[in-house]
């Protein structure tokens, strides 16, 4: 049984025991490339009615981490908001941690497709550039030309970045 009632301006929601409802979050993350243990940045929307931003997933060496939005009060940080209950933050934290960690996999995904689409290219070029050649002049000018394509090619690949932000 949940009951709603004002306080000082305030709606309380009061559940009798045996009564528990259950929070819907969903979670979406933005990777962070950049060295250090800064890793995303998330936001995420309580039972579709509520959006907490700059939420950071950090590396802790022991795993990754959700910090809530801080503001800094002389050399200290405060939450800005945060989970009243440890089953509330242990769920929020699961929905941005998978949430995280599919976002990774998508990531190492196009990275390795990429790397593979540059692979293939290059194996095209190859064939293309010797059924093309004819025997006699200009066989020399051929190989360099293709030689410098290619090399394009592997300084492309590798200063694309990973991701859009």
């Amino acid at each position: 049984y949940i009951s709603n009632r004002k306080y000082n301006g305030f709606w309380i929601t009061n559940c009798e025991k045996g009564a528990m409802k259950t929070i819907e979050f969903k979670a979406s993350v933005n990777l962070y490339t950049k060295p250090g243990n800064l890793k995303a940045f998330a936001s995420i929307s309580i039972d579709e009615a509520f959006v907490i931003k700059n939420l950071t997933v950090r590396d802790t060496g022991k795993g990754p981490f959700v910090s809530m939005p801080s503001y800094k009060v002389g050399n200290e940080y405060r939450d800005m908001c945060f989970p009243l209950t440890k089953e509330v933050r242990e769920q929020l934290h699961n929905t941005v941690i998978a949430e995280y960690e599919q976002e990774l996999a998508l990531a190492e995904e196009q990275i390795n497709g990429q790397k593979n689409d540059a692979k293939k290219e290059q194996g095209r070029g190859k064939q293309a550039s010797s059924k093309s050649q004819k025997p006699g002049a200009g066989h020399k000018e051929n190989e360099k030309a293709t030689e410098l394509s290619e090399e394009g090619q592997d300084e492309q690949v590798e200063n694309e970045p990973v991701m859009g932000m």
